[in-house]
């Protein structure tokens, strides 16, 4: 009887490590060790003052990229639920970035990834609850030129993950 139980029991964990290996594996957005989708820039930071001296030092931080390693950027305001960058001449600036299949690094959450779709049926990547673009005004990987641009439709931002550890 004891054998038996044991068989049941094992088959029962089986099957389930196998229900969350596929339910896992249902999601458009992927863990991965590299870094698909993340870059890294180093600037200054103030650490302290030392007298009147400020002791500068590099910190290195890492934000999303999209496809040929070009910047992503979020505008200041704006959800899922409520879009402000929606008009031509919005979007011609500001093209809409999204992937079917991402590779997500570790230092990211999978979780902070979904899909919106608009109200014209293109679909979105959406990063922490951000709807993500490009900047038409990057020009070549690492440009981050509409960091921080004041638009008539709001102030842009790189989207910054995490710093390097």
């Amino acid at each position: 009887m004891k054998k038996i139980l044991m068989a049941i029991f094992g088959s029962l964990v089986l099957f389930f490590l196998i229900f969350l290996n596929v339910y896992a594996n249902s999601s458009p957005f992927k863990e991965s060790g590299g870094c698909s989708i993340v870059s890294k820039y180093t600037v200054s930071v103030a650490v302290k003052q030392v007298g009147k001296r400020i002791v500068i030092e590099p910190k290195t931080l890492c934000y999303l990229v999209g496809k040929n390693d070009m910047t992503l950027y979020y505008l200041q305001g704006e959800t899922p639920d409520h879009l402000i960058c929606k008009s031509n001449e919005c979007l011609q600036e500001w093209p809409i970035f999204y992937s079917k299949n991402i590779l997500i690094p570790r230092c990211l959450n999978i979780k902070d990834f979904t899909t919106l779709e608009r109200n014209n049926g293109e679909m979105q990547t959406v990063y922490d609850n951000h709807p993500l673009y490009y900047f038409a005004g990057d020009k070549k990987p690492g440009d981050t030129l509409g960091d921080d641009l004041k638009t008539p439709f709001g102030v842009w931002h790189i989207v910054i993950t995490a710093p390097e550890k």
